[in-house]
């Protein structure tokens, strides 16, 4: 029997799929780090879900309502409205002195997520409250670096264990280098939406199991967000790349920090960003922001 096209062509697509969750297989995580100090990362917050005090995933304070972070963190039936973002800390459970916390009131992203080839795992969070800028809460500065193949990064991340396995909170740091794609194990996805990160002393020092949308920075400024690793510890990690997503990283940042009397109706023309002002709140949605 003479099979379909079609249906070749969605059994080609099902093991495409397949071998790319098999490479996406856990949540990133940060192994053979060292404990960061209060204040040390005041733009690094935890994500949690209320009342739990147990870190789900990292983000970074852009703005003093905008934390950025990996859109898997909110996606797949995770029930976002009852999460929180909480700033100047750096235990997870025992919340330091001064810390604030701010509801998720919506995710913003460019593209949709999940999508086939997990690409574009990037979002941008608008909080309910406003972070306000202490000895231990600061916002990140937010540019485009150009990390080259073998630069030197710093990762970051609330990592769930340590090499004995024994669980721990803390928000904990390691050097790093972007390595060459396939070194991650996963040449056949997508290079131009993710780096591979690898440790730069042993190869099992970097992002593993639990650390998603933790930024990772160059020459101090994020080039990506942890996202996903497979489940190895010596073949690295994968950060999304924030450079595909940065006009509309831009766009965000520069709406979403106007006052809202200003806020009244934005269009995107080119790579321009273009205010149409009437007075008024209009409370621009997401949508219009890709």
């Amino acid at each position: 029997m003479k099979k379909s096209p079609l249906i070749i062509k969605l059994v080609l697509l099902l093991i495409y799929v397949v071998r790319i969750e098999s490479c996406l297989e856990n949540d990133a995580q940060l192994f053979h780090g060292t404990k960061a100090k209060p204040g040390q990362f005041p733009y690094v917050v935890s994500l949690q879900k209320i009342g739990n005090k147990e870190s789900i995933c990292g983000g970074a304070l852009l703005a003093p309502k905008l934390v950025m972070t990996a859109s898997h963190c909110l996606s797949s039936g995770v029930d976002w409205r009852s999460m929180i973002a909480v700033a100047g800390i750096v235990n997870a459970v025992n919340w330091d002195v001064g810390y604030q916390t701010s509801k998720i009131v919506e995710v913003l992203k460019s593209h949709p997520f999940p999508n086939p080839g997990r690409s574009n795992d990037l979002a941008i969070l608008l909080m309910r409250s406003e972070f306000h800028e202490t000895e231990y809460i600061n916002f990140q500065s937010y540019g485009m670096p150009r990390p080259s193949l073998g630069a030197e990064v710093l990762i970051l991340g609330w990592s769930a264990l340590d090499e004995g396995n024994k669980a721990i909170s803390n928000l904990h740091w390691a050097k790093a280098r972007l390595d060459k794609f396939s070194a991650c194990g996963c040449d056949h996805l997508d290079g131009n939406a993710f780096s591979c990160v690898r440790g730069n002393r042993t190869l099992t020092s970097g992002s593993q199991f639990c650390d998603s949308g933790s930024p990772g920075l160059y020459r101090g400024l994020i080039f990506g967000v942890s996202s996903k690793v497979k489940n190895e510890s010596a073949l690295g990690s994968f950060f999304t790349k924030l450079r595909p997503q940065n006009d509309w990283i831009e766009r965000t940042l520069e709406y979403y920090t106007l006052p809202p009397r200003l806020r009244s109706r934005a269009t995107c023309t080119g790579k321009s960003f273009v205010l149409i002002i009437i007075g008024m709140d209009m409370g621009l949605t997401s949508s219009i922001l890709r």
